[in-house]
């Protein structure tokens, strides 16, 4: 990865080369069922649909993926912060509105999820904003303090105002960033309408696994090793299920000889530093949880990761600077490491309890 960010598009077009982003999905070529492939540039990074038709010769492959591209664009559009017609952009410029249905209920379902694990917020955009962490170079200075705090203060759900009339406003300088929740939602979106079709669809970091694979077997995924991702560090045998995979190595700059990661810690209001290099959450019925989730147990860090390692509803993988891979009991069995340097913990550290 470059040292200073460029371009969001260049960045992911980089890595997708490189190695599909934090998630790989690695399916053996079956010339009866090659997959339909469509990819598209939305959420702010590469989104790769693969649709698998029930036989060879099956149109139904195609439509799908044309159709699962079009919500996605559409998604895009309604969720953007920088295009001026959509209800995220004027609602950051002050507007009290009646949004679009999508967007009302990412919001709702984003402000619920922020009550339980407060980690993730979408109401994070001031801070955002300051750090401009995808267009920042190396030689523009850090955010003051003052800077900083006033950011902070403008964080937090109670400033997301829900009016009894359908209504939203926000206050106190609030902004909307769904960074932390744009891809799971749309993923839970392509889920509800495709039925129990076999398709991937990738947006790197984020991924539905859904139906069943022709060859019966389960769908391999492989997280990228953070230290080259170029290569794997883990290879998972997973079921149908959402997946997100959080981690400082993907957006970043560096600024007198120390990086500052893309995921912004709201009780500090800089950077995140995290003794976990590599987070992933995998859910059955959530994408938009695994998406704030893995955001989440990046941020904890080893600290709280027992917690979340013990929470049955779902499943989490997270690499700590040692290399050392902590895995929920559900889902141990499925995961294998595809890089020596890489080794499973017994136990979550003795200085995280």
């Amino acid at each position: 990865m470059p040292l200073k960010p460029k371009n969001a598009a260049l960045v992911f077009a980089a890595v997708l080369t490189a190695v599909g982003a934090a998630l790989i999905f690695a399916q053996k070529h079956d010339p009866q069922t090659a997959a339909v492939h469509k990819k598209l540039f939305a959420m702010d990074t590469i989104c790769d649909i693969s649709v698998y038709p029930a036989k060879s010769g099956d149109e139904q492959a195609e439509k799908t993926a044309d159709s699962c591209a079009e919500l996605i664009q559409q998604l895009d559009g309604k969720f953007s912060a920088y295009y001026e017609q959509s209800d995220i952009y004027r609602l950051n410029s002050g507007e009290a509105l009646i949004p679009d249905k999508d967007t009302a209920e990412i919001i709702s379902l984003s402000a619920k999820l922020t009550k339980l694990y407060p980690d993730a917020d979408c109401s994070c955009g001031a801070l955002t904003k300051l750090w401009n962490v995808t267009e920042r170079t190396g030689d523009q200075p850090l955010p003051d303090s003052e800077q900083i705090s006033e950011a902070l203060s403008a964080v937090g759900q109670e400033n997301i105002i829900f009016a009894g009339d359908g209504s939203i406003s926000l206050k106190k300088g609030t902004r909307l960033d769904l960074g932390c929740c744009a891809k799971g939602y749309a993923l839970d979106k392509v889920k509800q309408t495709v039925g129990d079709e076999c398709m991937v669809i990738s947006f790197g970091s984020s991924l539905l696994l859904n139906g069943s694979k022709p060859d019966g077997e389960k769908f391999n995924i492989q997280v990228a090793d953070p230290e080259n991702t170029a290569s794997a560090a883990l290879t998972l045998h997973l079921d149908e299920c959402f997946l997100s995979t959080s981690g400082g190595y993907e957006r970043y700059f560096e600024y007198d000889g120390k990086k500052y990661c893309h995921i912004l810690d709201l009780s500090t209001g800089y950077p995140a530093e995290s003794d976990i290099i590599s987070a992933t959450v995998i859910t059955k019925d959530s994408g938009i949880k695994s998406d704030m989730l893995s955001t989440c147990v990046f941020i904890g860090g080893t600290k709280k990761l027992d917690g979340y390692l013990a929470d049955e509803d779902i499943s989490v993988i997270a690499i700590d600077k040692n290399k050392l891979v902590y895995c929920s009991d559900n889902i141990k069995n499925n995961v294998e490491t595809a890089n020596d340097s890489y080794k499973f913990a017994d136990h979550v550290p003795l200085t995280a309890q």
